[in-house]
């Protein structure tokens, strides 16, 4: 794949190489900048062993949830404070299970579009180009959680605008959804982590299944909440002068009356498609509360001698079955050489059995091969 560079006005593919490589995970070396932590997200700090500063002018996030999908979209917009040009270092923490859809960056009013390359190649066109004294951008993937993108050059007194999308499955558990905007995130030293201008945050959240009251636990009554309809809810921030090292936490709830499945797919032209697929329990089912059964395992082994280890265990085991329902079935079973069981069998969970599973636990110690014989 050759590099090139796609505006929506044709510019000449050499004026500028943007290069996204998300495909590598090794880490990228980085020289002369301090390893004093700081809380940020998407910070750029001037690079290249001289130092310098650059501001956080503007900060806006857009962020779109379609049933348990978030496509999240970053622009900021830094200024250069110094009166030289320079190669600046973009750090921006993405949340764990997240992937870099798009990355931009604007070049005398025009949008440069990424590219994605092998990244030890990606890396050999981008020092190429800032020998040519052209305009190349470089977005590389330095673990899980973090990328970092290098731009050359930021004249002197210059704004410069970067964009970054990327997209994630939200955790849904038990018709509680959350999305987090990972602001408060340890990257480099020396970043500022506030904006001298606008920071704003807007999600729009659509469900094909009715959303329950929207919030934010972490911003309160600063977060302004729309609801257009059931399946249709809005929430809004805008500060000025904002601080930039607090995560924005959204939450709300789904309202399933009835068991369904939902679907969604995606297919590019010639290619193979795909499809994700989850099947919920609706509130007609809790009405058939059969119980649940539970298996306890518990290691006496002798390394469980160590630190309280097996004390700590049986206590929180012991405790976990004297709240099982009546409903509910259970069997406990340790290993140490062998395993044993105390019933054999998936019993109830009345009070004459949770009470012999407890004299069972009390009796079990850290490497010792002990028989259980039941009257």
């Amino acid at each position: 794949m050759k590099p090139s560079a796609r505006t929506s006005q044709r510019p000449n593919r050499l004026g500028l190489l943007v290069i996204m490589t998300i495909m590598a995970m090794a880490a990228l070396v980085i020289t002369a900048v301090s390893s004093k932590p700081a809380r940020a997200a998407g910070l750029l700090i001037a690079d290249g062993g001289f130092g310098g500063k650059l501001e956080i002018l503007t900060h806006e996030v857009n962020v779109t949830i379609n049933n348990g999908v978030a496509v999240t979209e970053v622009t900021q917009v830094f200024h250069n404070t110094e009166n030289r040009q320079v190669e600046a270092l973009y750090t921006f923490p993405v949340p764990k299970n997240a992937s870099v859809s798009n990355f931009s960056m604007w070049i005398n009013g025009k949008e440069m579009v990424g590219e994605v390359l092998e990244k030890q190649r990606a890396r050999e066109i981008y020092d190429s180009y800032k020998k040519q004294r052209k305009d190349p951008g470089l977005l590389e993937q330095v673990n899980y959680k973090r990328f970092e993108m290098r731009i050359f050059p930021i004249p002197a007194g210059a704004d410069q605008r970067v964009q970054i999308a990327y997209y994630q499955e939200l955790d849904v558990d038990h018709d509680e959804v959350t999305y987090v905007y990972p602001l408060a995130t340890v990257t480099q030293g020396r970043m500022d982590s506030v904006t001298t201008g606008r920071f704003a945050f807007q999600l729009e959240a659509k469900s094909a299944i009715p959303i329950t009251v929207l919030e934010s636990p972490s911003h309160g009554r600063d977060m302004a909440t729309v609801d257009h309809s059931d399946t249709y809810k809005m929430a809004s921030l805008e500060q000025k002068s904002g601080s930039l090292a607090d995560d924005v936490v959204i939450h709300y709830g789904l309202n399933r009356p009835q068991s369904g499945i939902d679907m969604l797919t995606s297919r590019t032209p010639g290619e193979d498609g795909f499809f994700y697929m989850t099947v919920t329990a609706g509130k007609e089912l809790e009405k058939q509360n059969l119980g649940m059964d539970y298996v306890f395992l518990l290691d006496v082994s002798g390394s469980m001698a160590a630190d309280n280890k097996l004390p700590v265990s049986r206590r929180s085991m012991d405790a976990f079955i004297h709240a099982l329902d009546q409903k509910d079935r259970f069997e406990v079973m340790t290993f140490n050489v062998q395993p044993r069981t105390i019933f054999n069998e998936l019993r109830e969970a009345s009070d004459e059995n949770k009470t012999t599973a407890a004299a069972f636990l009390s009796s079990q110690a850290p490497g010792a091969a002990l028989f259980w014989h039941r009257r």
